[in-house]
């Protein structure tokens, strides 16, 4: 039988690393890449953070086994609580600043993520 843990590390990682990816994006002075439009950083927030609530979901889902809603509820409540984190952190680190939008950003990346899979999966045939 395999290790317990490497099952729970399968299904976590991907959101570790996520969130580790964030930070180290937070962590630079200067963001890379020119502005392409206008709220392109809003956007990227949503993005970002869309797909973090993603795989901590699918964590929940799958290695836990949480019903759907207690999954999207805690997905989204942890996105949104490292999406403080993060401004939070941006607050200390030079030449960033920390905005309660791209907080709200965050947030919404979550919510439109859950929002997105429940409509997906209601217009997929059961098994």
């Amino acid at each position: 039988m395999k290790n317990p843990m490497h099952r729970k590390a399968i299904y976590w990682a991907p959101a570790i690393l996520w969130a580790g990816l964030i930070f180290v994006f937070s962590s630079l002075s200067f963001p890379p890449g020119p502005d392409l439009f206008p709220a392109q950083d809003k956007v990227m927030h949503t993005i970002l953070f869309g797909t973090l609530a993603g795989f901590i979901f699918l964590g929940f889902r799958v290695e836990r086994q949480f019903s759907f809603r207690k999954a999207a509820l805690l997905a989204v409540l942890l996105t949104s609580l490292y999406g403080a984190f993060d401004e939070f952190h941006q607050y200390f680190t030079p030449n960033r600043n920390s905005d309660a939008m791209d907080w709200t950003a965050d947030t919404v990346g979550g919510v439109l993520f859950v929002a997105g899979w429940n409509l997906c999966s209601r217009k997929m045939p059961k098994r």
